[in-house]
């Protein structure tokens, strides 16, 4: 497998993570993928070399992180 295969495989692996984020009934399920689906692309975009996707996923990974305290208590919250 060629390097642009693996950047092309981590880009569509990010898309479709973001692609099933529209199917999640779980708010918390939603965080979880939305988070995993950020990750990917910030790596994607190392990869890759390319910084506008960089850029903007690392700005909206800050964000969430910033909000990653509310997931948890969402998470604590729900009956077992």
């Amino acid at each position: 497998m060629k390097f642009e295969d693996v950047v092309l495989l981590l880009g569509y692996l990010a898309s479709v993570l973001v692609f099933a984020t529209f199917f999640m009934r779980s708010r918390v399920r939603l965080r979880e993928v939305g988070i995993a689906s950020n990750v990917v692309f910030i790596v994607y975009a190392v990869v890759g070399h390319i910084i506008p996707v960089l850029v903007l996923h690392v700005c909206c990974r800050s964000t969430v992180g910033a909000c990653g305290s509310s997931v948890r208590r969402v998470r604590d919250s729900m009956p077992r």
